[in-house]
């Protein structure tokens, strides 16, 4: 190794002691450890960026597949089983969209970049009942969703407020117990909105909850 070549050189111009050798042998393991970090930090800013491109191709083909079934729903309003078939496939499509605009933020995020927020006012309940007919719509779930709460006025990102709760919901759906109930409750607390989702079902396990909120986990 290139360690032992350099000892090997060193030896040959004078004996060398054996608290020099252990220190030479810390230097490089602190080399080696350091250039072990920068080639982790160099492969995971190549795989940011490969998924900010990747991801941002993926958009194209999904927006053609909404645009083409929103037009054709149009066309064909009137038939009752063209038009169920339609909204399913306009919101699957949306709802991957939404997927890809998630990877898009986090990525964003982990690179010490900021969120475009569109601020506007508006009820909550409008976000809750636009989710819940998004899953109506999208599949024949087994969960029904519960709603509980009143109206509660606010200034919020409509988009974005929309997209957290349906991560949610879907994770409420995708963990829970089939057959039993998913609950959005609404609350106001001290000036302050308190929007929840809760399900039936083994909860995480303890030595997994600190990976909830890592990227890709």
């Amino acid at each position: 190794t290139l360690r032992d070549v350099i000892l090997e050189k060193l030896e040959t111009n004078a004996p060398i002691k054996q608290s020099d050798v252990r220190l030479i042998y810390r230097f490089f393991d602190v080399a080696l450890r350091q250039a072990v970090t920068a080639f982790a930090l160099v492969q995971a800013d190549i795989r940011e960026q490969f998924i900010a491109t990747l991801t941002n191709d993926m958009r194209n083909p999904i927006a053609a597949i909404k645009m083409a079934a929103e037009l054709t729903l149009q066309q064909y309003e009137n038939r009752e089983a063209s038009t169920a078939l339609q909204n399913r496939i306009i919101s699957a499509a949306r709802r991957a969209d939404a997927m890809i605009l998630d990877l898009l933020d986090a990525t964003v995020v982990k690179t010490g970049g900021r969120l475009k927020l569109d601020i506007t006012q508006f009820d909550v309940l409008e976000v809750v009942n636009a989710v819940i007919e998004d899953f109506d719509s999208s599949s024949k779930k087994s969960n029904p969703f519960k709603l509980e709460g009143n109206s509660v006025i606010g200034f919020w990102s409509f988009d974005l407020l929309k997209r957290a709760l349906d991560n949610l919901c879907g994770n409420a759906i995708k963990y829970g117990k089939p057959e039993t109930s998913i609950t959005i409750k609404v609350e106001l607390e001290h000036e302050r909105l308190n929007l929840s989702v809760h399900n039936h079902g083994n909860p995480i396990p303890v030595e997994e909850q600190e990976a909830i909120f890592q990227i890709f986990r």
